[in-house]
Formats: structure tokens, C-alpha cells, sequence
């Protein structure tokens, strides 16, 4: 079971240590960015994905790309919210906000690791079948919709 979610485990340990390295008082800040770029790229796209295809053994190609999409996504649909918060665009809060998200995306995903261990069925290999053109010009709305309500 440990085995099994170690991905999961290393991911959250980062989620922490960023949490903490915001919140040191003097911290220089060239070993800030190296630890927050993964949370910033990587990380959250990554528990999402695991939570959304948890049955499904996506390729690596593909799990790298939407990582990556998912990732920037939610830092910029998270920056639009903690710019209307009081608390602002500060390092505790990019920090905190993306900690959580990781954090909450890896107990799911985890969840569900589990639940498909104990019902014993094993995940399939498949191609992710998403008509690329209908993902873009949804997501081309909802960015006009947002930056107009913005």
C-alpha cells in the first residue's frame, strides 16, 4: 500500500517544505524558486490527474502534458482569487493555496488507489480520447467569461 502511493507521499513532503520555506523569516531566495517551481508546474496538475484517471494508466507523454496544462491552469485561476483576497499575491500565500490544493488532490487520489486495490480490479492502459479542438475552445470561453467577470 506504502509502495504504491510513494509518488503521492515525496509530493506531499514538497507541498510541506514549501509551506514551511515561506514561512521562515529570513530565507534566500534562490532555493525558494527551486522548491516552488515544482508546486508551481507540476505538482498540483499531477495529484489532479492521478485523482481524475486513477484507473486509467495514461502515457507518460500524455500524464507530462496535462501535469503541466492542469498545473498553470489552477496557478492562474488561483492567482486570480488570492489577488481579490486581502491576503494578496505574498510567497505564504501562493504557498499555502497550492499546498492545500496538492494536498487535498493526493488524499483523493489516494482514496481511490485504495478503493480499487481492495474491489481488486487493475487499472487499463488507454489512450486518453479527448477531441483536442472541443478542450480548446471550451477553455477559450471560460477565459473570456473570467477575464470579462474580472
Amino acid at each position: 500500500m506504502r509502495r504504491n502511493n510513494l509518488d503521492l507521499i515525496v509530493i506531499e513532503f514538497i507541498a510541506v517544505l514549501n509551506v514551511v520555506w515561506a514561512l521562515l523569516p529570513n530565507r534566500p531566495a534562490l532555493i525558494g524558486t527551486i522548491l516552488a517551481l515544482p508546486l508551481l508546474f507540476v505538482l498540483p496538475g499531477y495529484t489532479l490527474i492521478e485523482a481524475l484517471f486513477h484507473q486509467k494508466l495514461l502515457n507518460s507523454t500524455y500524464r507530462l502534458v496535462l501535469s503541466l496544462g492542469l498545473s498553470l491552469t489552477l496557478a492562474i485561476l488561483g492567482g486570480l482569487m488570492l489577488n481579490v483576497l486581502p491576503g494578496g499575491l505574498q510567497a505564504l500565500s501562493w504557498a499555502v493555496f497550492l499546498g492545500l490544493l496538492t494536498t487535498v488532490f493526493a488524499l483523493f487520489a489516494a482514496y481511490l488507489r485504495r478503493r480499487v486495490q481492495v474491489q481488486g480490479t487493475r487499472p487499463q492502459r488507454q489512450r486518453l480520447g479527448l477531441n483536442i479542438s472541443a478542450c480548446l475552445v471550451g477553455l477559450a470561453i471560460t477565459m473570456a467569461i473570467l477575464s470579462v467577470l474580472y
